[in-house]
């Protein structure tokens, strides 16, 4: 019998690079863009904060040695959805 694999989340965000990444897991791509615009939001209160990065990476992997860059149905990812999310705003 074959086991079910879940898919697993973790947004990764890199402060001031090249410093260490941090990863937040999380339970979805929906979730991952909160995550992410709040740490968007943090960095730019934040003067020590010169530049940033950060992604939305996934694994179905059931050792978790495999992650990969996470993309849309229309082949965005999580900086591109936020950019897009933050244009609605204006």
């Amino acid at each position: 019998m074959k086991m079910k694999i879940e898919i697993e989340y973790k947004v990764w965000w890199i402060k001031n690079p090249p410093s260490i990444a941090i990863y937040y897991p999380v339970k979805n791509p929906e979730e991952g863009l909160e995550v992410y615009a709040r740490l968007v939001k943090e960095d730019l209160e934040n003067p020590d904060i010169k530049s940033n990065v950060g992604g939305l990476i996934v694994s179905d992997n059931e050792n978790r040695l495999n992650w990969t860059e996470w993309y849309d149905e229309n082949g965005l990812d999580i900086s591109q959805l936020y950019d897009e999310q933050e244009s609605k705003k204006e």
